[in-house]
Order: structure tokens, then C-alpha cells, then sequence
């Protein structure tokens, strides 16, 4: 799939400026910003094991992250980007704990208060405060 170059931008930044061990929420098709940051994200729609154990680890970060879809797999992206972009400050700490995340790349219009690190013109990238 086609890169943005918005996640060129963010990438970029996240790998000169967070250690490289930090682990990041991003949106359901993102994948791209995980070889482009050098850093791991939690998980993505596009690359999923293929080892039955292993898929069903991947379809349950799928549905903590993005919630459940009633369509399949890339006709959902509409849907997961939409639960994704609405996703609560609560919902972003809660999955921050359940997967050790230090940061998220959030939809600009996401409604949180972590402070935001960098800025696009669609997305932002916040640090998740650790309690």
C-alpha cells in the first residue's frame, strides 16, 4: 500500500527523538511506520502471522486496538480507522498498559490530553504518561 508521506514525516521524527525500545499504538494501517521508525508497534492490518497461535495474538491486538469490524479484513478500514479516531484518553492509557506502549500516533481530531510531540496535518504523536 502507498506510503503517505505524513507517515514518512512522523516516523522520521519518532525515530531521532524516542529510544529505540519504545513500543507504539498507531492507526490500523501503519505497518509502514514500523520499518520506517525502526521502532515496534503493537499491531497492524496488514502484517499478521501465519501460525494459527500466533493469529489469534494478532486478531486480539486487533480488536483491543481498533475494536471489532463487521466487514473483512481491508473492506473494515474504514470502520477501524473510525473506532481507531474515536478512541477515548481512558482507551489510550488502557492499552498503553496491557502492551507496555510509550507513545501513540493518534488522529489529529482524537480527543486526548497527553502531550502532543509532533504534529501533521491528519495526525499527532503523543507520549503516554507512565502513572
Amino acid at each position: 500500500y502507498k506510503t503517505t508521506s505524513e507517515t514518512a514525516e512522523i516516523a522520521e521524527f519518532a525515530r531521532e527523538n524516542t529510544s529505540e525500545n519504545a513500543i507504539f499504538l498507531t492507526p490500523p494501517k501503519f505497518g509502514a511506520f514500523r520499518y520506517m521508525a525502526e521502532r515496534a508497534i503493537i499491531v497492524d492490518l496488514v502484517a499478521f502471522p501465519f501460525q494459527d497461535e500466533s493469529m489469534l495474538g494478532w486478531y486480539d491486538r486487533m480488536v483491543n486496538c481498533y475494536g471489532a469490524s463487521t466487514q473483512l479484513v481491508f473492506n473494515a478500514l474504514s470502520e477501524l480507522n473510525r473506532n481507531y479516531a474515536e478512541m477515548s484518553h481512558d482507551k489510550v492509557r488502557e492499552l498503553a498498559k496491557m502492551y507496555d506502549a510509550d507513545y501513540a500516533v493518534l488522529y489529529d481530531v482524537t480527543n486526548v490530553d497527553f502531550p502532543v510531540l509532533y504534529r501533521t496535518k491528519s495526525f499527532k504523536l503523543v507520549k503516554i504518561p507512565r502513572d
